[in-house]
């Protein structure tokens, strides 16, 4: 499985989801280590915030806890900051 750049909804806010799905993300810094086309940097000191290698792309990224637009309650995303 591969992590690719999405946008969440119509907010404008960049996430990390799975092959390109608009419904599986990764909701964790450890889940997302499993990719295969992933390699997670050290957690910048005194910060949630990590660095993480994305193919040839470097971002920074940051667990988050967002309400579901439906108000079906909350969701767990990695957010690109």
């Amino acid at each position: 499985m591969k992590a690719t750049f999405s946008d969440l909804w119509d907010t404008g806010t960049e996430i990390l989801v799975w092959d390109g799905s608009e419904f599986e993300r990764p909701t964790s810094i450890k889940e997302l280590s499993k990719a295969e086309n992933v390699v997670i940097g050290e957690k910048i000191e005194g910060t949630r915030l990590y660095n993480v290698l994305i193919d040839d792309t470097l971002k920074v990224v940051i667990p988050r806890k967002v309400c579901h637009p439906s108000g079906g309650g909350s969701m767990l995303i990695l957010e690109v900051y």
